[in-house]
C-alpha cells in the first residue's frame, strides 16, 4: 500500500506541474497579444479628430455677442471632425474667456476639443448634464481673436 500511495503522491505533483506550466505559457502568450496603445501628443495645429468612436459631440454658444461667431466656431469644429449638435447664443454677452463645459463624463473628448479650438485643459469646467446628450458645451468669450476658429477665418 505504501508503494502505491508515494506512487500516486508522485503523479498528482506531476499533474499539478504541468497544469501550472499551462497556466504560466498561457498567461505570457495572453500579455505578449496584448499590445499596448501608444500615447498620442497632440502637437499637431492641423488636427482633426477621424475615429468615430472618439469624435466628439458639442453645442457652440457665442457669450461675448459678437455677430456670426457662433457659425464660425461650428463650421471650424465640424470641419475639425466634431459633431456640432447645436449653435446659438448664451443668456449672456458678457463672458471674458472662452470656456468648455464638460457634459459628459468622456474628459479625453473634452481635451480634444480645446485643443481643436487653441485652448488649453484648464479652460474645461465640469458640468455634467446627461440629459443634453453631449460631450461638451462650446461658450465663446470676448477672447475668440486670439482661438483658432477665428484666426483661421482671418486668414481666409
Amino acid at each position: 500500500m505504501k508503494k502505491y500511495k508515494g506512487t500516486i503522491l508522485n503523479i498528482i505533483i506531476i499533474l499539478l506541474l504541468i497544469i501550472c506550466g499551462y497556466l504560466i505559457y498561457s498567461l505570457l502568450l495572453t500579455s505578449k497579444g496584448k499590445k499596448e496603445k501608444p500615447q498620442t501628443t497632440l502637437t499637431d495645429t492641423n488636427y482633426k479628430v477621424t475615429d468615430i468612436n472618439i469624435k466628439p459631440t458639442a453645442e457652440v454658444l457665442n457669450g461675448c455677442g459678437e455677430k456670426r461667431l457662433a457659425s464660425i466656431f461650428t463650421n471650424y469644429l465640424i470641419e475639425k471632425g466634431v459633431d456640432v449638435k447645436n449653435s446659438g447664443n448664451y443668456f449672456t454677452d458678457t463672458v471674458q474667456k472662452t470656456i468648455i463645459l464638460l457634459r459628459s463624463k468622456n474628459y479625453e473628448r473634452a481635451k480634444s476639443v480645446a485643443y481643436i479650438l487653441g485652448l488649453d485643459s484648464t479652460r474645461i469646467i465640469q458640468n455634467y448634464n446627461k440629459d443634453l446628450q453631449l460631450d461638451v458645451t462650446v461658450i465663446i468669450g470676448k477672447d475668440f481673436h486670439s482661438l483658432k476658429p477665428y484666426l483661421t477665418q482671418i486668414k481666409n
